[in-house]
């Protein structure tokens, strides 16, 4: 006999409405159970690796090999080192040989620079950084997602760990571009919760994952490198962050940073820049944070956006000017990145309209 809430059509409704409420579950807890564990995630991505660019700073190379061998995924990864001809490659390669003959780092590149004149710093580091991406992508390794970190850096506990169970976003999302363990306004008022993961239309750089098909089908023919060293006058990271590359898309990101930059003498950022931004940006230290990244995924994230700002208060666009730094945020500051003084704003993608670039989603 049939079951009599059958005859009114419930049964459907309430097949319906069990596969929402099972596909709710996969998506906001389930993702996180099923790459919680590094050899699921592991299994996620298909050959990560982490590739490492430095020149002339032996003490820094050798500090955030270190930093990032000391990490619990660590073995999850291949560790390759770029390093560009500068004045002391070959102290950067003496320092780095006992790593690589205990297998810590699988392999050291050189980068011989091009004879053309007149390159500026910038140029320069685009040309290594071409070299190094074709290298690890391409010619040598093939591997499926890259993280890519400077010499200059070292790394939160669960650095690794964030990408690990965020990878896969990369393959799941399309409106995904990449993944990133570094939040621009990350101060410490600001960075309050290190389970927290959010989307940006602003490439954060500073610590980055993207995947292979990202590279060989959409970067690499016009990346600013060797065959266009005059291509573009800024640097490698602002041309990514131009609408031509980012296209729409998000990447993911960190309420509380995953890496610190330690070095104030870089090719965008000098001392005092360093001192007055990077120098304060919060760095976790967290070994157990719950990442959802599940809830990144496009459609709800667009709801959870829609859905606070249904929640939230209306103000007068007057008293957004009164934040300290309301200027310096949209101008943005001499090293283009942002100010301390506008907070991480959560915005739907309509309402961005007028502030892509500078507002973080």
């Amino acid at each position: 006999m049939a079951f009599p809430l059958c005859k009114h059509g419930w049964c459907e409704k309430i097949k319906t409405r069990m596969m929402i409420l099972l596909v709710l579950f996969v998506f906001t807890r389930g993702h996180h159970v099923l790459f919680s564990r590094h050899d699921q995630c592991f299994a996620s991505l298909e050959r990560p690796a982490i590739l490492l660019l430095g020149c002339d700073r032996p003490s820094a190379t050798t500090r955030a090999v270190q930093s990032l061998a000391s990490l619990e995924a660590f073995g999850h990864f291949e560790l390759y080192v770029s390093v560009d001809q500068c004045e002391k490659h070959r102290d950067v390669f003496k320092v780095l040989a006992p790593y690589v003959a205990r297998n810590v780092v699988a392999s050291v590149w050189l980068h011989e620079r091009p004879p053309i004149q007149g390159l500026a710093v910038r140029q320069k580091i685009a040309i290594h950084y071409e070299f190094a991406l074709r290298s690890v992508f391409d010619h040598r390794h093939n591997h499926t997602h890259v993280i890519v970190v400077e010499d200059d850096m070292i790394f939160a506990p669960d650095f690794l760990r964030l990408f690990l169970e965020t990878g896969w976003l990369l393959d799941a999302d399309p409106t995904v571009f990449c993944i990133s363990s570094w939040n621009d306004n990350g101060f410490p008022r600001f960075a309050q919760d290190p389970n927290v993961l959010r989307r940006t239309d602003y490439f954060p750089g500073l610590g980055w994952m993207i995947r292979r098909e990202a590279w060989q089908s959409e970067l690499r023919e016009k990346w600013p490198g060797r065959s266009r060293p005059n291509h573009v006058g800024i640097g490698w990271d602002y041309w990514i962050r131009m609408p031509s590359q980012m296209q729409g898309r998000d990447c993911v990101f960190p309420e509380f940073s995953r890496n610190r930059n330690l070095g104030d003498d870089g090719a965008n950022v000098g001392a005092k820049q360093f001192n007055e931004q990077l120098r304060r940006i919060a760095l976790s230290s967290s070994k157990e944070a719950i990442f959802r990244p599940g809830l990144l995924l496009s459609p709800l994230y667009q709801q959870r956006i829609a859905r606070d700002l249904h929640k939230s208060d209306w103000v007068d666009v007057s008293m957004v000017r009164k934040l300290n730094s309301f200027t310096a945020r949209t101008s943005h500051s001499e090293f283009g990145r942002p100010s301390e003084g506008c907070p991480s704003l959560e915005l739907s993608k309509p309402s961005l309209a007028a502030f892509r670039g500078f507002l973080q989603t």
